[in-house]
């Protein structure tokens, strides 16, 4: 597994990626819009939020003036070989 904290300044956005393994959100702080596939959901500390593999997702805060604070982690899926987050 792949663990990774990251903080997502307001008016910004992580990108639309895809891979291979299965991805876990967990907010930390504050609010946000998260996008998987094609449907859009609003995020709050607390949340967990499951991407499937090879799906296309994203997150940004809600507000362009508050940043989104979150943890996500990955599960590799047999065969996917290793995958490159930066």
């Amino acid at each position: 597994p792949t663990t990774t904290t990251a903080r997502i300044a307001g008016g910004s956005s992580n990108g639309i990626p895809s891979h291979p393994t299965h991805e876990f959100y967990y907010i930390i702080a504050g609010r946000g819009i998260m996008k998987i596939g094609d449907e859009e959901r609003e995020v709050r500390a607390g949340d967990l939020v499951y991407t499937p593999p090879d799906t296309t997702h994203s997150i940004w805060p809600a507000s362009k003036n508050a940043p989104l604070r979150g943890l996500a982690f990955a599960v590799g899926t047999p065969g996917a070989g290793k995958v490159d987050y930066s």
